[in-house]
């Protein structure tokens, strides 16, 4: 340094200042052989780059230096620029240039948040596996991954794979929050839907007429099908028992053209895709007289007619042996034109006794089996008619007294008593017949001078108003 100033000195007194220009250099004083040298130029686009040689700051480009001959490390950055680094050889007494074009530093990509969730479908208090393994980085890597579960901003949870449940029903929207080496982060919201499990339809429907008839159409009517946490959206019917759908829709109408007894499924599907169905078993007559109910089948005593007074006692297919029968009948008139026929099937045991022609009393009494017999008469000058109906049901021998087996017109609607009366309609005044709409009574006294009579309804009345 005091040779430095001493130059300066001389130079000063030597040489006017507005004359004066300083560079400098630098030298090492050895012993030996001086070490050989080498000048390194380097030049970058954009200029003012820092340079570092061999992790040693040198300045800030462009630059000119010179150094020992040999390997060198350059390394050039600048702030918004990519660093440039290579390993150089320096030749001694020459001159190297770096002329460096420096690549402005991309911006950084954020990285994309997904997620998938398993099952789909989840019910409270299940767990559901969250996974975020379908995020990624475009120009990095993810390094964080933040859920959050209730949508209330806490994180509930990180992991690329998380599981969770949540305790009621409802829709929540599940947050995922990622980010990435560089700090960038992204996020992504799902709805999951919670819900309860899905309860199956209940199948319901009514059969209209039932018994049915060859060749008449019957309604079926699935209206009182429900689903208790939704809607049906499928109806379908087997209509005879063969597995095989025959129609669709909430009201069906079917044609059977032979008598038998037939197994009705209906199958309802509901919104969620449960299933449920029912079965009913439906009998199908061949047509008897008018106003005759179809009885075949059906085991019981069946009171009908139009303008003549029926009584059929009818057996059953199932019945192997006789059942007997007893049936008492009074009135305040006369009974007239009285008679008795077998139906089909095996010819029922003898009456007894034979019916007289007329009278105020009259009595049919005897067995069947699987076929049946009806009792015909009139009455004349009649306002009531006394009946006492009696049927061994079970076979047992012992012939039961119910109105359970007792049915009336064509409606087979049940009588309300048995023993009970029937009567002419009150202001009534033409013929005591089966199709007027007869009141219907329990007899507190009936004989053949004394009548004491609690009327209960009208057949109209149990038919629901249809004939």
């Amino acid at each position: 340094m005091d040779q430095l100033e001493r130059v300066k000195d001389l130079i000063a007194a030597a040489v006017p200042e507005n004359e004066r220009a300083f560079d400098f250099t630098s030298f090492e004083v050895v012993s030996g052989a001086p070490p050989q040298y080498g000048t390194l130029v380097v030049e970058t686009t954009p200029p003012f780059a820092q340079l570092y040689i061999d992790d040693v700051f040198r300045g800030w480009t462009p630059k000119t230096l010179t150094l020992p001959a040999g390997w060198h490390e350059v390394r050039v950055q600048k702030s918004g620029y990519q660093p440039w680094t290579r390993r150089i050889y320096l030749v001694a007494g020459r001159t190297r240039t770096l002329r460096i074009t420096l690549s402005p530093t991309a911006a950084n990509q954020p990285p994309v948040a997904r997620f998938t969730f398993s099952p789909a479908s989840p019910t409270p208090g299940q767990w559901i596996q969250f996974d975020a393994s379908s995020s990624y980085d475009p120009d990095g890597t993810i390094v964080a991954y933040q859920w959050d579960f209730d949508g209330d901003g806490v994180i509930d949870a990180t992991g690329q794979v998380v599981f969770h449940s949540f305790s009621s029903p409802g829709v929540y929207n599940v947050r995922l929050v990622v980010t990435d080496d560089r700090g960038a982060s992204d996020a992504e919201v799902v709805a999951v839907n919670v819900a309860a499990p899905n309860q199956p339809p209940v199948a319901r429907f009514t059969v209209s007429p039932s018994p049915a008839s060859v060749g008449v159409p019957v309604t079926f009517d699935a209206r009182s099908s429900y689903d208790p946490d939704g809607f049906i959206t499928d109806y379908r019917w087997d209509l005879n028992g063969d597995g095989v759908v025959d129609a669709t829709g909430q009201i069906v109408s079917y044609t059977y053209f032979a008598a038998g007894l037939y197994q009705v499924t209906l199958y309802v599907t509901d919104n969620m895709g449960a299933t449920s169905q029912s079965t009913q078993t439906l009998q199908v007559a061949v047509p008897g007289p008018v106003g005759m109910p179809a009885m075949d089948g059906i085991p019981g005593v069946y009171i009908w007619g139009t303008d003549k007074w029926h009584i059929t006692v009818n057996g059953s297919p199932t019945w192997t042996s006789p059942h007997a029968y007893r049936i008492e009948l009074r009135t305040d008139g006369t009974f007239v034109n009285v008679s008795s026929a077998p139906g089909p099937g095996p010819t029922p045991m003898g009456l007894v006794p034979e019916p007289v022609e007329e009278g105020w009393k009259v009595v049919f009494q005897g067995q069947v089996s699987s076929g049946r017999i009806t009792h015909t008469f009139e009455v004349r000058n009649a306002t009531t008619i006394y009946l006492d109906i009696k049927l061994d049901m079970d076979g047992d021998g012992v012939m039961e007294t119910s109105p359970g087996f007792v049915r009336l017109r064509t409606l087979m609607v049940n009588s309300p008593a048995n023993p009970f009366v029937i009567g002419i309609p009150e202001g009534y005044t033409g013929p005591f017949v089966p199709s007027v709409n007869f009141r219907i009574g329990k007899a507190l006294i009936y004989t053949q001078t004394a009548h004491f009579i609690f009327w209960m309804t009208t057949i109209e009345d149990l038919e629901g108003g249809a004939i």
